[in-house]
């Protein structure tokens, strides 16, 4: 019994995290050209009104790629 509730609690365990804590797949990629880091800005989505703080509107954020300039 004590071995079937040990399996048990090693199928719960979180997974470990690497060394750096980030991987390459977590960072934004242009799905067009694969540019990343620096090659990618962050701009407000004005066609999207997310919410109003006041009479101020919230707009939702989208990246652009410096280098080839395609929005996503």
């Amino acid at each position: 019994h004590l071995e079937e509730v040990e399996s048990e609690l090693s199928e719960l365990k979180p997974p470990e995290i690497g060394a750096g804590g980030f991987m390459s797949e977590e960072r934004v990629t242009c799905p067009m050209c694969g540019a990343y880091g620096k090659d990618i800005k962050m701009e407000e989505d004005k066609s999207k009104v997310l919410s109003y703080v006041g009479h101020i509107p919230m707009y939702a954020k989208k990246h652009v790629c410096k280098k080839c300039g395609y929005d996503f």
